[in-house]
């Protein structure tokens, strides 16, 4: 019997594709912008559907030789998409390559091979397309059942746009998620952020007090928009000290008069681990959850195929989290990774901590924006997944969606899961659904407190 007349079995003759579209799809970091969103203006050509926003792709291109100019600068659209045709033949067997393909398979009825022979082709049949039958970011959202999305947001962002979908009855819940990213970095340009942070929050900041008054007016406007999660970075070089509040105060004062010059990695740790503490207490005390991301960065416009590293030391990770828990400075958190070989070591710190309440870890495990795009990668990380942590306890994210267009993939990730469940655990059909619909939507949707 194959997977599918399993599934078909268990289901009552629901395939697995059909229980994947039942539920919707939460995105607690949409790493695109929402003015794009908003603004919900047709895409023109095929170089705005593969290579806009935050593309991935764009780094593929440079790891083939790429030109800049062809990339991410002034050349044109078509001269970019012909760039990408050049490199598509080296890129055989990439999750990515096999995503492309499907999208010009399914969007297009295009079966042609991404090649520099069949560039022309493809570029005037999918024009062609577009212009016969408009395709807009919100209809690709509409379509994959797209319930809820989430925008990191630094604290001095404008919230503006989060009151427009009210207005507009807009069909998915969009709601900022406190980012305090660069508000939180001693880099040179301190001043500067602590100035738009001052305007932003009504409070002069001019020193630690001051900067956590500021921080927590913040949340207060993120929350009265429907705020629920907060998002901080641990890139790999960063280490743990334990904090102090009269040290982090002194560092402060420094970064401010040198304007983030002359400040060591240890000191900006120590400083980064007292806010965390301050903010942490604040997520806690606000029901806030905390996605925490081991290793590189969502935000300040680094692109995916560019963020290096995996998870810090992972003993620094622990002391942190345990220095956090131990001052009721831990709210509830989401381990994210961007390497699967990372998912042993975390699952061992999240095997670490108590659960706060009875069936409730107060650590999970969240998913890989790369498993977004390739069925037979998101199975792929379920199955490192399995061998090391809970896959019940699992939020399958739809994290670091570059564009609207990722989400057109959202019901084949979700098809692979449940093949990958039927497959792996032989559930029957009253245990089988309701493991599907925790990994692919209720896991997510209690870290927003619904």
């Amino acid at each position: 019997m194959t997977t599918t007349e399993k599934v078909n079995a268990v289901t009552g003759g629901v395939t697995a594709r059909e229980l994947a579209k039942n539920h919707p799809v939460i995105d607690l970091l949409a790493d695109f912008s929402v003015y794009e969103l908003l603004e919900n203006r047709p895409f023109s050509n095929l170089s705005e559907i593969l290579l806009g926003g935050k593309s991935p792709v764009r780094g593929l291109m440079r790891a083939c030789g790429a030109d800049e100019l062809f990339v991410s600068r002034e050349g044109s659209d078509y001269e970019k998409f012909s760039a990408l045709c050049a490199c598509a033949p080296r890129l055989v067997g990439h999750p990515l390559y096999r995503a492309i393909s499907a999208l010009l398979d399914e969007l297009f009825d295009c079966k042609l091979p991404l090649t520099p022979q069949y560039c022309d082709e493809i570029w005037h049949l999918t024009a062609k397309r577009l212009q016969e039958r408009p395709l807009v970011p919100v209809d690709l959202l509409r379509s994959a059942m797209v319930d809820t999305l989430c925008f990191p947001e630094e604290p001095h962002a404008s919230l503006a746009p989060y009151r427009a979908p009210c207005e507009n009855s807009f069909f998915a819940d969009i709601r900022p998620v406190f980012a305090p990213v660069m508000a939180l970095s001693l880099k040179k340009g301190i001043k500067g952020r602590m100035q738009e942070l001052s305007l932003a929050s009504g409070v002069s900041v001019t020193d630690y007090h001051s900067l956590c008054r500021a921080l927590s007016a913040c949340l207060d406007r993120f929350e009265a928009l429907g705020c629920v999660t907060a998002y901080h970075t641990l890139p790999p070089e960063r280490g743990f000290s334990v904090p102090n509040e009269y040290q982090a105060g002194e560092i402060l004062a420094h970064a401010l008069v040198k304007d983030g010059k002359g400040i060591s990695d240890d000191e900006a740790n120590l400083f980064y681990a007292q806010m965390l503490r301050f903010l942490g207490k604040e997520y806690r005390r606000r029901g806030i959850t905390l996605l925490l991301m081991l290793g590189g960065e969502l935000q300040c416009g680094v692109e995916p195929a560019l963020r290096l590293g995996g998870c810090p030391n992972i003993l620094s990770i622990g002391r942190l989290l345990s220095y956090l828990d131990e001052s009721g400075a831990l709210p509830r958190t989401l381990l994210l990774t961007q390497k699967p070989s990372d998912f042993d070591a975390v699952a061992a710190l999240i095997a670490a901590f108590p659960a706060k309440s009875e069936g409730e870890p107060l650590l999970r495990l969240g998913g890989c924006p790369e498993a977004l795009l390739d069925a037979r990668e998101a199975q792929r990380r379920l199955d490192d997944l399995s061998r090391v942590a809970p896959i019940g306890e699992y939020a399958m994210l739809h994290s670091g969606a570059w564009s609207p267009l990722v989400y057109f993939f959202a019901p084949r990730v979700g098809e692979a899961a449940c093949d990958w469940l039927m497959r792996e655990g032989g559930l029957d059909a009253d245990r089988f659904a309701p493991m599907a619909e925790d990994i692919l939507y209720k896991n997510s949707k209690k870290l927003l407190g619904r």
